[in-house]
């Protein structure tokens, strides 16, 4: 039986952790070898548990990449922007195969956001839980973290999580991106720092006006109100 007005778990997939968390606890925390070895794992932990609860599924940025669609003159409705940002994914990306993309915000005076990920991604993700839970939403961890972010630090104009495979920048004012990008694989956390530090200074961005985050399996600072929040700490 479900379990009705239960508040869903949240599942972390990647291609070196998966993690499962229940509200501020984390459940389990796993390092792996691939995506596919994180998919058996949360498999295997969510067959053991008892009853079911609705999922969130949170990506990792190798997994789940943002890229910037290019300004094209001619380009009328969503329609035309969804076309044009599944034509470049790849390009922009560095993903592999068939994708899934959707444009995630649009404004007028900065970069179209749109996401990619692999279609075998998601293929992988609805073997390993079907019948298991029912899944409520598939998204890039990077974004609800930036969203959590930006509504705790005013006038942020830029941001990076490094997570269990990738590193992901992002950078802009207000609501509008100027750049963003993935750096995959990055597993080490010295490496991701260094990365961090050399974008912040290619971009010329101040330091009060920035956020680092990581991923860690027993996080000292944690931010709230955001999904998987105990496995983050800032950083550098």
């Amino acid at each position: 039986m479900w379990w009705a007005g239960s508040k869903p778990l949240d599942v972390y997939l990647g291609q070196r952790a998966v993690a499962l968390c229940d509200g501020a606890g984390v459940v389990f925390f796993e390092r792996v070898a691939c995506f596919a070895e994180a998919t058996r794992c949360a498999h295997d932990r969510l067959q053991g548990r008892q009853g079911r609860r609705a999922l969130r599924v949170w990506l990792s940025g190798g997994l789940c990449r943002p890229f910037l669609v290019p300004t094209v003159s001619g380009i009328k409705g969503d329609r035309e922007m969804q076309l044009l940002a599944s034509t470049v994914a790849a390009a922009r990306t560095g993903l592999d195969g068939d994708c899934r993309v959707w444009v995630e915000r649009q404004h007028p005076h900065g970069g179209h956001m749109a996401v990619a990920v692999q279609r075998d991604t998601l293929a992988g993700i609805d073997a390993a839980l079907n019948g298991l839970a029912r899944v409520r939403s598939i998204r890039p961890w990077w974004a609800e973290a930036l969203r959590a972010a930006m509504a705790g630090q005013a006038g942020l104009r830029g941001f990076g999580l490094h997570d269990c495979d990738s590193l992901t920048l992002l950078s802009g004012a207000g609501n509008s991106f100027g750049a963003v990008s993935t750096f995959t694989p990055i597993t080490d956390h010295a490496a991701a720092a260094a990365c961090w530090a050399r974008a912040s200074l290619s971009t010329e961005l101040e330091p009060e006006h920035c956020l680092f985050w990581s991923m860690v399996n027993a996080a000292a600072s944690r931010p709230q109100a955001c999904a998987l929040g105990p496995l983050l700490e800032a950083g550098p």
